[in-house]
């Protein structure tokens, strides 16, 4: 057996590999009797675990604090409808949030810290949060898919263990896709939709919460006329 190094390649210790191999091969044949492997096929068991959760914030026109939320640029509302879904959550040490770009991630991380500091509740590490890219062949008991978008979200929702929410919606296009999509799974009874209408954390912020938000994602309008 020869080895060549091709042109324009280093030798990096093949030579020496191949003569490790071949020192320690045997030369002697191995025998494997017949039924030696059970390979006998054994009985498989299905467990149907915990249905997935679909969280959404309100379908319609509504507001936040004083503010108008856009409907065409729901991805800030996105984030803020989970950041205030995980604030409230009891398991929160068991969930990663994954999201498919940075102005989500940014909103989300944004939106809990103020959360955390208007309700004076007592501070919790953030929840560990990456980009659906970074997470590939990775695993988590609870998974939390914020705003992912159709290219990455057969890979966000697969890396859940036990518990996976959608936190998902929007006026867009593709998130109007996505939605007929989560309709059609909640009638054959494949997840559950559980609509976030008014939660605690968020009538928590102030004014200045809502500002601050803004400017890290246009999603809101201020309102010219007061709302009654």
């Amino acid at each position: 057996m020869e080895v060549r190094i091709l042109k324009g390649c280093w030798d990096v210790g093949f030579p020496h590999l191949l003569h490790h191999v071949l020192s320690h091969e045997s030369p002697l044949e191995l025998q494997v009797k017949p039924g030696t492997l059970n390979t006998r096929p054994q009985p498989s068991s299905l467990v149907f675990g915990e249905k997935p959760a679909l969280v959404t914030p309100p379908a319609g026109l509504h507001y936040h604090g004083g503010w108008k939320c856009i409907g065409g640029r729901g991805r800030g509302c996105i984030a803020v409808t989970a950041a205030a879904l995980f604030h409230q959550s009891q398991s929160q040490e068991n969930f990663v949030v994954l999201v498919s770009d940075e102005e989500i991630q940014k909103t989300f991380t944004k939106a809990l810290e103020l959360m955390t500091s208007a309700s004076k509740s007592a501070a919790r590490e953030p929840p560990p949060i990456y980009q659906v890219k970074d997470f590939r062949g990775c695993e988590y008991p609870g998974v939390m898919c914020v705003g992912v978008e159709d290219s990455w979200m057969v890979e966000g929702i697969s890396r859940a263990i036990q518990s996976l929410f959608i936190v998902d919606g929007g006026t867009s296009a593709a998130a109007r896709s996505r939605m007929g999509l989560w309709t059609e799974m909640e009638r054959r009874g494949k997840l559950l939709h559980r609509p976030l209408t008014s939660p605690k954390a968020l009538d928590s912020l102030s004014d200045d919460d809502w500002k601050a938000l803004n400017q890290t994602s246009l999603f809101l309008k201020r309102l010219t006329v007061p709302l009654y």
